[in-house]
């Protein structure tokens, strides 16, 4: 309609037209985006090692099932999710992981490190690999994956 009137008053209209467009483009860009990482978050919980992300404030942002699953029963999701570790244990107890997180927020990758992991309701050794991933050449956020490791 605004098309077809582009004399006079409704010409003032036209700035709506494009705007329209803009979120009609928009939805669709959102809904690719939001199958994309439905399809991604499919693929990590998929991995056979528990994996969580946490941001450039050491705040955790993303577990998957098997990382929930290693868990003690007295941490859950809604304890983890949106907090940092230091949060929830001693720092004295995370000294180990979060010196190796430092090391990935400085840019280095971090592959193959025993440690025992604290949240676990048995000191168990873990051997945990960090990756950094970067955001206009800075460590924006790291990512993390922990698998038992077997003692002979």
């Amino acid at each position: 309609m605004i098309n077809d009137m582009q004399c006079g008053e409704n010409a003032k209209l036209m700035p709506l037209l494009h705007s329209y467009d803009d979120v009609c483009r928009l939805n669709k860009e959102n809904s690719r985006l939001k199958e994309k990482i439905s399809k991604l978050n499919f693929i990590l919980d998929s991995v056979d090692s528990a994996v969580y992300v946490k941001n450039s404030k050491q705040i955790v942002t993303y577990v998957n099932q098997k990382f929930m699953n290693l868990l003690s029963e007295k941490f859950g999701e809604e304890e983890i999710m949106g907090h940092k570790f230091s949060d929830l244990l001693p720092i004295n107890e995370l000294k180990s992981i979060i010196n190796l997180e430092n090391e990935a927020f400085k840019g280095n990758s971090i592959y193959n490190k025993s440690i025992i992991f604290p949240f676990c309701d048995q000191a168990k050794m873990y051997i945990v690999s960090i990756v950094p991933n970067f955001s206009k050449n800075r460590a924006n956020e790291i990512i993390a994956t922990l698998t038992p490791h077997y003692i002979q």
